[in-house]
């Protein structure tokens, strides 16, 4: 393409050094851009209704309680549960409750902050928190994304009574879950009535994994799967239990550049996920266990400017609870979300 003079002179090897670069930033700085705001077809609208702070830092799962109008939820930071009445419109009565001292006792061998080993263990076990849910007896059963478990806390006790771990990963029928990217783990989960539970995978490849017992089938999931609020989770024997991946379900092509940032059902059993990168909130069919992905029946994007979106509920047809991962609570980090369009409600 050039002639070997060209190139042999220093100043038109910089020129065209300078002329790569800059295609190059132009090129990345659009398909940023294509990426942030890829939006897949069929989408619908959704409206802020009301903007609250919610006094706890990164939040990162929320949940209703299985016989009560209230909301529990999480963050990243801290061992920190909030909870707060949902009277309609907004939460009130918030309180929180601090779980530290119960994962320190229960698994930490070491006491001191001063020591840099003791610091960093002390740390991973009260942080990383991405989901929470509850079963009829209150357990509230927490997510822990780096230590891929579940622990089940006692709110009354305020003690952990069982941890389900989530570790195997290497199951051939999946084609070996790799661990590269630590970030890209557990981001939420769905309890069902056959014991089984439906993780949530952000990234790498953004998926849903049915986990069970070894040996047993996967189901998939329906309406008919969800654990309903009068129920307990079944087969929590002693103090810790092992589930193996049973199936995966991948997003479909023409999401593939979205994450997947949280799982949820509303009040009739229909299952919902969450998009951080695409900035929207879909309605999931059903899970088959013949099928290898995952297909939506209807999607809503929330407002662009919602840029860290990690948590959601469903109190009605029309309206979602959204909350963000932010590092600050001065700003509003949970919205009220309306569907636009009556046409549009989920039942």
């Amino acid at each position: 393409m050039f002639s070997d003079s060209f190139m042999k002179n220093k100043r038109n090897r910089f020129i065209l050094i300078f002329i790569s670069f800059s295609f190059i930033m132009f090129l990345s700085t659009f398909i940023d851009g294509a990426y942030e705001n890829y939006s897949p077809p069929g989408e619908h609208q959704l409206s802020i209704h009301e903007s609250m702070h919610f006094p706890i830092e990164e939040i990162s799962g929320m949940s209703f309680a299985s016989n009560s109008s209230d909301v529990f939820v999480v963050g990243d930071k801290h061992a920190l549960i909030g909870r707060g009445s949902w009277d309609g419109t907004a939460l009130h009565h918030i309180e929180s409750i601090d779980f530290t001292d119960a994962i320190l006792k229960k698994f930490s061998v070491c006491e001191s902050d001063k020591i840099p080993d003791c610091k960093r263990m002390r740390t991973l076990l009260t942080s990383q928190w991405e989901a929470i849910t509850t079963d009829h007896k209150n357990l509230l059963y927490l997510l822990h994304e780096q230590l891929a478990s579940i622990f089940v806390y006692s709110l009354e006790l305020n003690d952990l009574v069982h941890v389900m771990n989530l570790e195997s990963f290497d199951v051939p029928s999946l084609k070996k879950i790799k661990r590269k990217h630590t970030n890209s783990l557990g981001e939420g989960f769905v309890l069902l009535n056959n014991g089984h539970i439906l993780l949530m995978k952000e990234d790498h490849p953004a998926s849903i994994i049915e986990y069970g017992y070894q040996g047993e089938n996967a189901y998939g999931y329906s309406q008919a799967l969800r654990l309903q609020a009068t129920k307990d989770f079944p087969k929590l024997d002693g103090q810790k239990t092992k589930m193996v991946p049973l199936k995966m379900w991948k997003l479909a092509d023409h999401f593939r550049k979205c994450d997947l940032s949280e799982l949820s059902t509303d009040t009739e059993g229909h299952l919902f996920a969450l998009s951080q990168r695409c900035r929207w909130i879909g309605q999931l069919n059903d899970l088959s266990p013949e099928h290898n992905h995952m297909h939506f029946a209807n999607t809503w994007n929330f407002p662009a400017h919602i840029k860290s979106a990690e948590a959601f509920l469903i109190p009605d047809a029309n309206t979602f609870i959204l909350a963000q991962d932010l590092k600050s609570t001065k700003q509003a980090n949970m919205f009220v979300l309306k569907i636009t369009d009556a046409h549009d409600s989920l039942f």
